[in-house]
Protein backbone atom coordinates (compact mmCIF):
# COMPACT_ATOMS: atom_id res chain seq x y z
CA UNK A 1 0.00 0.00 0.00
CA UNK A 2 2.84 2.15 1.10
CA UNK A 3 4.54 1.80 -2.60
CA UNK A 4 1.28 2.06 -4.62
CA UNK A 5 0.62 5.82 -2.82
CA UNK A 6 4.12 7.10 -3.34
CA UNK A 7 4.11 5.53 -6.86
CA UNK A 8 0.67 7.45 -7.58
CA UNK A 9 0.98 10.83 -5.54
CA UNK A 10 3.94 11.32 -4.24
CA UNK A 11 4.16 12.04 -0.06
CA UNK A 12 1.07 14.08 -0.81
CA UNK A 13 -0.90 11.13 -1.12
CA UNK A 14 -0.62 10.54 2.54
CA UNK A 15 -2.22 13.72 3.37
CA UNK A 16 -4.84 13.77 1.13
CA UNK A 17 -8.09 15.31 2.52
CA UNK A 18 -5.99 16.11 6.13
CA UNK A 19 -6.91 19.63 5.74
CA UNK A 20 -10.71 19.23 6.48
CA UNK A 21 -10.20 17.15 9.53
CA UNK A 22 -7.29 19.33 10.80
CA UNK A 23 -9.75 22.48 11.34
CA UNK A 24 -12.98 20.81 12.25
CA UNK A 25 -11.17 17.70 14.37
CA UNK A 26 -9.83 19.74 17.34
CA UNK A 27 -13.43 21.27 18.09
CA UNK A 28 -15.13 18.00 17.54
CA UNK A 29 -12.71 16.39 20.06
CA UNK A 30 -12.81 18.89 22.49
CA UNK A 31 -16.55 19.11 22.53
CA UNK A 32 -16.99 15.39 22.80
CA UNK A 33 -14.57 15.14 25.93
CA UNK A 34 -16.11 18.33 27.91
CA UNK A 35 -19.42 16.14 27.15
CA UNK A 36 -17.54 12.97 28.57
CA UNK A 37 -16.19 15.07 31.53
CA UNK A 38 -19.59 16.92 32.49
CA UNK A 39 -21.63 13.37 32.40
CA UNK A 40 -18.34 12.02 34.64
CA UNK A 41 -19.45 15.28 36.99
CA UNK A 42 -21.48 13.75 40.67
CA UNK A 43 -21.99 15.84 43.37
CA UNK A 44 -19.90 14.02 45.92
CA UNK A 45 -16.77 11.89 46.24
CA UNK A 46 -18.87 9.33 47.84
CA UNK A 47 -21.36 9.18 44.68
CA UNK A 48 -18.07 9.36 42.13
CA UNK A 49 -16.66 6.04 44.04
CA UNK A 50 -19.90 4.57 44.00
CA UNK A 51 -21.15 5.32 40.41
CA UNK A 52 -17.77 5.47 38.76
CA UNK A 53 -17.69 2.66 36.29
CA UNK A 54 -21.66 2.88 35.26
CA UNK A 55 -21.27 7.04 34.72
CA UNK A 56 -17.94 6.05 32.75
CA UNK A 57 -19.58 3.92 30.47
CA UNK A 58 -22.49 6.35 30.25
CA UNK A 59 -20.07 9.08 30.18
CA UNK A 60 -18.47 6.99 27.27
CA UNK A 61 -21.58 6.11 25.02
CA UNK A 62 -22.40 9.74 25.25
CA UNK A 63 -19.20 10.97 23.72
CA UNK A 64 -19.38 8.15 21.11
CA UNK A 65 -22.73 9.31 19.86
CA UNK A 66 -21.84 13.26 19.40
CA UNK A 67 -18.87 11.99 17.76
CA UNK A 68 -20.88 10.16 15.32
CA UNK A 69 -23.67 12.48 14.67
CA UNK A 70 -21.02 15.27 14.26
CA UNK A 71 -18.49 13.57 12.81
CA UNK A 72 -20.49 11.87 9.57
CA UNK A 73 -20.32 14.70 7.44
CA UNK A 74 -16.68 15.32 8.23
CA UNK A 75 -15.58 11.60 7.50
CA UNK A 76 -17.41 11.71 4.39
CA UNK A 77 -15.79 14.31 2.89
CA UNK A 78 -12.58 13.51 4.23
CA UNK A 79 -13.24 9.90 2.26
CA UNK A 80 -14.27 11.16 -0.73
CA UNK A 81 -11.11 13.10 -0.83
CA UNK A 82 -8.89 10.16 -0.53
CA UNK A 83 -10.60 7.23 -2.27
CA UNK A 84 -12.48 9.27 -5.36
CA UNK A 85 -9.24 11.45 -6.46
CA UNK A 86 -11.76 14.78 -5.92
CA UNK A 87 -9.13 17.99 -6.70
CA UNK A 88 -10.29 20.95 -4.92
CA UNK A 89 -10.90 22.24 -1.49
CA UNK A 90 -13.06 20.41 1.14
CA UNK A 91 -15.77 22.90 1.48
CA UNK A 92 -15.98 22.71 -2.35
CA UNK A 93 -16.68 18.68 -2.25
CA UNK A 94 -18.87 19.13 0.40
CA UNK A 95 -21.01 21.15 -1.49
CA UNK A 96 -20.86 19.13 -4.90
CA UNK A 97 -21.87 16.14 -2.22
CA UNK A 98 -24.85 18.03 -0.99
CA UNK A 99 -26.00 19.30 -4.32
CA UNK A 100 -25.99 15.76 -5.89
CA UNK A 101 -26.37 13.75 -3.21
CA UNK A 102 -28.66 15.95 -0.55
CA UNK A 103 -28.52 15.65 3.49
CA UNK A 104 -28.68 11.70 3.04
CA UNK A 105 -25.39 11.91 1.47
CA UNK A 106 -23.30 13.76 3.48
CA UNK A 107 -24.74 11.35 6.69
CA UNK A 108 -24.08 8.30 4.31
CA UNK A 109 -22.87 5.76 6.54
CA UNK A 110 -24.27 6.96 9.92
CA UNK A 111 -25.78 4.09 11.16
CA UNK A 112 -22.37 1.80 11.01
CA UNK A 113 -20.40 4.93 12.35
CA UNK A 114 -23.37 4.78 15.63
CA UNK A 115 -22.43 1.32 16.42
CA UNK A 116 -19.05 1.57 15.54
CA UNK A 117 -18.78 4.36 18.20
CA UNK A 118 -21.18 4.52 21.06
CA UNK A 119 -20.80 1.08 23.27
CA UNK A 120 -16.86 0.68 22.21
CA UNK A 121 -16.29 4.43 23.84
CA UNK A 122 -17.61 3.33 26.80
CA UNK A 123 -15.59 0.26 26.12
CA UNK A 124 -12.83 2.43 25.53
CA UNK A 125 -13.02 4.35 28.35
CA UNK A 126 -13.79 1.49 31.19
CA UNK A 127 -10.12 -0.35 30.11
CA UNK A 128 -8.18 2.79 30.38
CA UNK A 129 -9.65 3.16 34.06
CA UNK A 130 -8.99 -0.47 34.85
CA UNK A 131 -5.86 -0.28 33.47
CA UNK A 132 -4.71 2.76 35.35
CA UNK A 133 -6.44 0.53 38.90
CA UNK A 134 -4.33 -2.40 38.25
CA UNK A 135 -1.59 -0.40 38.07
CA UNK A 136 -2.20 1.42 41.37
CA UNK A 137 -2.36 -1.60 42.88
CA UNK A 138 1.05 -2.91 42.58
CA UNK A 139 3.18 -2.68 45.89
CA UNK A 140 6.12 -0.90 43.66
CA UNK A 141 4.01 1.42 42.31
CA UNK A 142 2.84 2.55 45.54
CA UNK A 143 6.47 2.37 47.19
CA UNK A 144 7.34 4.73 44.11
CA UNK A 145 4.77 7.11 44.10
CA UNK A 146 5.68 7.47 48.00
CA UNK A 147 9.61 7.94 47.42
CA UNK A 148 8.39 10.63 44.73
CA UNK A 149 6.76 12.45 47.57
CA UNK A 150 10.24 12.96 49.76
CA UNK A 151 11.74 14.18 46.37
CA UNK A 152 12.29 11.52 43.66
CA UNK A 153 9.70 13.30 41.68
CA UNK A 154 11.34 12.54 38.12
CA UNK A 155 11.17 8.66 38.64
CA UNK A 156 7.42 8.68 39.48
CA UNK A 157 7.05 10.93 36.56
CA UNK A 158 8.74 8.51 34.18
CA UNK A 159 6.14 5.68 35.56
CA UNK A 160 3.23 7.84 35.39
CA UNK A 161 3.72 8.47 31.70
CA UNK A 162 4.34 4.81 31.21
CA UNK A 163 1.34 3.61 33.14
CA UNK A 164 -0.11 6.13 30.73
CA UNK A 165 0.50 4.79 27.58
CA UNK A 166 0.04 0.97 28.66
CA UNK A 167 -3.62 2.07 29.38
CA UNK A 168 -4.03 3.97 26.17
CA UNK A 169 -2.35 1.01 24.12
CA UNK A 170 -4.60 -1.66 25.87
CA UNK A 171 -7.84 0.17 25.26
CA UNK A 172 -7.38 0.89 21.74
CA UNK A 173 -6.36 -3.01 21.25
CA UNK A 174 -9.68 -3.92 22.75
CA UNK A 175 -12.24 -1.20 21.39
CA UNK A 176 -10.80 -1.56 17.68
CA UNK A 177 -10.74 -5.60 17.81
CA UNK A 178 -14.58 -5.36 18.45
CA UNK A 179 -15.28 -2.65 16.24
CA UNK A 180 -12.78 -2.33 12.90
CA UNK A 181 -15.40 -4.17 10.86
CA UNK A 182 -18.09 -1.44 11.70
CA UNK A 183 -15.32 0.95 10.75
CA UNK A 184 -14.59 -0.98 7.19
CA UNK A 185 -18.36 -0.86 6.54
CA UNK A 186 -18.79 2.69 7.30
CA UNK A 187 -15.81 3.58 5.14
CA UNK A 188 -17.05 1.54 2.26
CA UNK A 189 -20.42 2.88 2.11
CA UNK A 190 -19.36 6.29 2.47
CA UNK A 191 -17.13 5.71 0.38
CA UNK A 192 -19.90 4.96 -2.49
CA UNK A 193 -21.50 7.75 -4.51
CA UNK A 194 -24.30 5.52 -5.33
CA UNK A 195 -27.34 5.27 -3.55
CA UNK A 196 -28.98 2.17 -4.73
CA UNK A 197 -25.15 0.62 -3.70
CA UNK A 198 -25.00 -0.06 0.13
CA UNK A 199 -28.60 0.71 1.15
CA UNK A 200 -28.06 -0.84 4.66
CA UNK A 201 -25.44 -2.23 6.85
CA UNK A 202 -26.27 -6.36 6.02
CA UNK A 203 -25.81 -5.36 2.62
CA UNK A 204 -22.46 -4.15 2.54
CA UNK A 205 -21.50 -6.55 4.80
CA UNK A 206 -22.37 -9.45 2.45
CA UNK A 207 -20.83 -7.93 -0.51
CA UNK A 208 -17.41 -7.17 1.64
CA UNK A 209 -17.71 -11.05 2.51
CA UNK A 210 -18.68 -12.34 -0.80
CA UNK A 211 -15.55 -10.46 -2.90
CA UNK A 212 -12.88 -10.49 -0.42
CA UNK A 213 -13.75 -13.37 2.26
CA UNK A 214 -13.91 -12.08 6.26
CA UNK A 215 -10.36 -10.96 6.35
CA UNK A 216 -11.44 -7.49 4.30
CA UNK A 217 -13.61 -7.26 7.11
CA UNK A 218 -10.26 -6.19 9.72
CA UNK A 219 -8.20 -4.08 7.02
CA UNK A 220 -6.60 -1.12 8.70
CA UNK A 221 -6.89 -2.26 12.29
CA UNK A 222 -3.28 -1.59 13.03
CA UNK A 223 -3.51 2.35 11.70
CA UNK A 224 -7.18 2.79 13.79
CA UNK A 225 -4.71 1.43 17.30
CA UNK A 226 -2.53 3.88 16.43
CA UNK A 227 -4.43 6.49 15.96
CA UNK A 228 -6.66 5.41 18.93
CA UNK A 229 -3.77 5.30 21.32
CA UNK A 230 -2.34 8.53 20.13
CA UNK A 231 -5.40 10.86 21.12
CA UNK A 232 -6.05 8.95 24.28
CA UNK A 233 -2.92 8.91 25.69
CA UNK A 234 -2.29 13.21 24.28
CA UNK A 235 -5.84 13.48 26.33
CA UNK A 236 -4.66 11.53 29.51
CA UNK A 237 -1.25 13.27 29.35
CA UNK A 238 -2.39 16.81 29.14
CA UNK A 239 -5.08 15.61 31.96
CA UNK A 240 -2.37 14.75 33.91
CA UNK A 241 -0.18 18.05 33.83
CA UNK A 242 -3.25 20.34 34.07
CA UNK A 243 -4.40 18.43 37.11
CA UNK A 244 -0.88 18.63 38.92
CA UNK A 245 -0.84 22.57 37.91
CA UNK A 246 -4.18 23.02 39.41
CA UNK A 247 -2.98 21.13 42.92
CA UNK A 248 0.06 23.27 42.90
CA UNK A 249 -1.71 26.33 42.18
CA UNK A 250 -4.08 25.74 45.33
CA UNK A 251 -1.25 24.30 47.60
CA UNK A 252 0.88 27.83 46.78
CA UNK A 253 -2.27 29.59 47.56
CA UNK A 254 -2.55 27.53 51.16
CA UNK A 255 0.98 28.59 52.13
CA UNK A 256 0.79 31.93 50.82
Amino acid sequence: MYNIIIRNNGLNGFYKGFYFPLITNGTIHALVYGIYGNVMRCDTDEQRQNLLKRHMLIAGCSTGLAQAVLGCPIEVVKIRLQTLGYIGRSYDCMKYIYNHEGVYGLYRGLVPMIWRDILPYGIYMLVNDWMFEMCNKIAVVRAIRMQSETGNSELAIKLEALFTSLAALLASVVSWSLITPLDVVKTTMQAETNPNIHRNMLECVLMLWRAHNYRVLFSGIYMNIGKSFAILWGYQYCLSKCQACAVKRNEDRLYK
